[in-house]
């Protein structure tokens, strides 16, 4: 009994409903007689391993409301490899333009950004990332961070409540801009600000208080869907951003264009 006890101290099993991981089983003790008497006799017993199952939740009643509620509204819900499916297939990579996500449409409590929304933390879990309502929260708040997904092109015949397929979606920190008399007061106490990572990191590695003064983009996070993973879709993605941040792509200024062609006809 005490050897069971034991055992079942070393299972680890996770916080919610699910299957106790079952431990290896530990070698067999040196063979040889049972006791002080040496011998050539076997063990008089085995070692047995037994699976246990935890059914019964911990936190909540099994089929509580209130976590159903909890879990969809901050996004936790790990979905079925199915229930996001591309629907449109894999276009070139070529073909795919990134777009801009408006946060306060996104966070609209609207029908369809919360489906999106769903999508985008969805990809997040895809791509093993822990998601936390902190992480909603940064998302939603965070003056610095900017969203952006990579789409497929756009096709005729659309219905008006159908959503692309999100097929990869990046997270970015807009850093630095900070001023010099900042980052030298505060490397002088030994102290560094909150935020800008890359800038604060750089400046106290190289005693540096004028790299801060420069602006730049810190990728947070990178996902991409995971039927559409090693064709070149991330690449994609981040080769866009980086035009866009460069100034080089800007889809204002194209719209603008053909306004001004529309006048001029």
């Amino acid at each position: 009994v005490s050897g069971e006890r034991r055992d079942l101290h070393r299972l680890s099993g996770k916080s919610r409903r699910g299957a106790v991981d079952v431990p290896r089983p530990r070698a067999a003790r040196a063979r040889g007689g049972v006791g002080g008497g040496g011998g050539g006799g076997a063990s008089s017993s085995t070692p047995t391993l037994r699976e246990l199952t935890l059914e019964a939740p911990v936190r909540y009643a099994a089929g509580d409301a209130v976590e159903a509620w909890l879990h969809k509204a901050l996004c936790l819900e790990s979905p079925t490899r199915g229930s996001h499916a591309l629907k449109e297939g894999l276009p070139a990579p070529a073909d795919c333009a990134l777009y801009e996500v408006d946060r306060d449409a996104l966070f609209s409590y609207h029908a369809l950004s919360e489906r999106f929304l769903q999508r985008v933390m969805a990809l997040y879990t895809a791509a093993h990332y822990k998601n936390t309502p902190n992480d909603l929260q940064l998302l939603s708040d965070a003056p610095a961070h900017r969203l952006f997904v990579l789409l497929g092109p756009v096709r005729d015949g659309s219905a008006a409540g159908d959503l692309p397929d999100v097929l990869v979606v990046v997270q970015v920190a807009l850093e630095g801009a900070i001023a010099a008399d900042a980052v030298r007061a505060a490397l002088a106490k030994g102290e560094r600000g909150a935020g800008d990572l890359v800038p604060w990191t750089l400046a106290q590695q190289f005693c540096d208080t004028n790299f801060a003064r420069l602006s730049g983009a810190r990728v947070v996070r990178v996902a991409t869907h995971p039927d559409a993973q090693r064709v070149g879709y991330g690449s994609r993605a981040l080769k866009l951003l980086v035009q866009y941040l460069e100034g080089e792509l800007d889809e204002r200024d194209a719209d603008e264009d053909d306004d001004d062609d529309d006048d001029d006809d």
